[in-house]
């Protein structure tokens, strides 16, 4: 509900504290020395940030960095395309919060943009209870395509290959293994 308020719910801060004291007590049990949390575009953007913040780090001990949208995008591009090799790309995560855009050519990046596009905020925004009328639906369309960079703003080169990371993607790809009776243990 943040979009609507602008702020994170204390029912939300309080599961993601309790997860972050089991990520902590796993990280004590097995003796790792090094540790960077992060935040994205749900802690990016809460007015109630600070808050959130200065709570987590008492509660657990966590001092996160919050990325700017920039950083999510550099940070979530190279991770990904470390493990393939593409050289011209117009890479994308896709998250909850925010939607990410990288192009590069030839491994050089180009342009790195961030776009309040999440599959979660959309679905706040304009749906209701994760249903959508047809009137809220189009006026979600009108807000991505708004939002959106026009194709020629990117200048993509013809031998750009779309790449996709981000937890929305692997939802799509988990429902489309399920409806092709796709092996999941595979």
């Amino acid at each position: 509900g943040m979009d609507k308020t602008g702020y994170l719910g204390r029912e939300p801060i309080e599961r993601t504290i309790e997860a972050l004291k089991l990520f902590r007590d796993v990280i004590n049990f097995d003796s790792i020395k090094h540790v960077l949390p992060v935040a994205t575009s749900a802690v990016r953007d809460a007015g109630n940030r600070e808050h959130f913040l200065e709570q987590t780090y008492r509660e657990t001990g966590f001092q996160f960095k919050v990325l700017t949208g920039q950083e999510e995008a550099f940070y979530s591009y190279v991770g990904a395309l470390e493990s393939i090799c593409v050289p011209t790309s117009l890479f994308f995560d896709l998250g909850g919060g925010s939607l990410e855009l990288v192009y590069s050519e030839n491994h050089s990046i180009k342009r790195i943009k961030s776009y309040p596009l999440g599959a979660l905020r959309l679905s706040q925004m304009f749906g209701n209870r994760g249903t959508f009328s047809k009137k809220d639906y189009n006026k979600m369309i009108d807000y991505i395509l708004d939002t959106l960079p026009y194709k020629k703003e990117l200048s993509l080169s013809i031998d750009t290959t779309l790449v996709g990371v981000g937890g929305t993607l692997r939802a799509l790809a988990r429902y489309n293994q399920e409806l092709v009776g796709y092996e999941l243990d595979k």
